[in-house]
C-alpha cells in the first residue's frame, strides 16, 4: 500500500508543471501576434482590469501563448498554456469558456464557445501575426511606430 502510494505520489510531482507539444501542423502558426485592443476584452475570462497585453508569442513545441504587456517593460506577464481539443480549437489550460483557434493565413482568434467558435456571437478578441514582428526587439519599433500614428491621428489640424 505504501508503495502504491510512493508511485502515486511520484508520478504526480513528475506530471506537475510539463505539457504536451502540439502536433507539427501547429508550427506554421508559431508568430509573433499582435493585439490592437491589447486584449481588453478578457476581464470576464479570469484577466485582471488591469492587464493589457499587446503581443504575444505562440510557440507550438510548448503549447503556450506567452503574452507581453504592454506596459513598456516588455517582459512575459502571462503565459498561457494550450492543450488541444478533438477539434482545431485549443484550449487555454486553466479559464472557463476560453479557447483560441488560428485564422489563415496569419490570424490568432480568442473565443468563449468550442461548439460555435467561429461565430461572431463567440468572439472575445482577435490578433494579427505581421512579418516584420520576429523578435522583441522588432516589437519595440512596431510599438513606437504605432504610438506615433496614434498621435498623428488624434493631432487636430493646425497643432502639428
Amino acid at each position: 500500500m505504501r508503495l502504491k502510494k510512493f508511485i502515486l505520489l511520484f508520478l504526480l510531482a513528475i506530471g506537475c508543471g510539463t505539457y504536451t507539444p502540439l502536433d507539427n501542423r501547429y508550427a506554421k502558426y508559431d508568430h509573433i501576434y499582435y493585439f490592437d485592443t491589447q486584449l481588453r476584452n478578457l476581464e470576464e475570462y479570469g484577466f485582471k482590469k488591469s492587464e493589457r497585453y499587446q503581443y504575444g508569442i505562440f510557440d507550438h513545441k510548448s503549447a503556450s501563448l506567452k503574452l507581453i504587456s504592454a506596459d513598456g517593460n516588455w517582459a512575459f506577464k502571462k503565459i498561457l498554456k494550450l492543450k488541444k481539443t478533438n477539434t482545431d480549437i485549443l484550449e487555454v489550460e486553466g479559464y472557463d469558456k476560453f479557447f483560441i483557434y488560428f485564422r489563415d493565413p496569419r490570424g490568432i482568434v480568442f473565443t468563449e464557445n468550442i461548439e460555435n467558435a467561429k461565430s461572431v456571437k463567440s468572439l472575445i478578441d482577435t490578433g494579427g501575426a505581421l512579418e516584420e514582428l520576429t523578435s522583441i526587439d522588432a516589437c519595440k519599433e512596431h510599438s513606437a511606430k504605432v504610438k506615433k500614428e496614434q498621435e498623428e491621428f488624434t493631432t487636430s489640424p493646425g497643432q502639428e
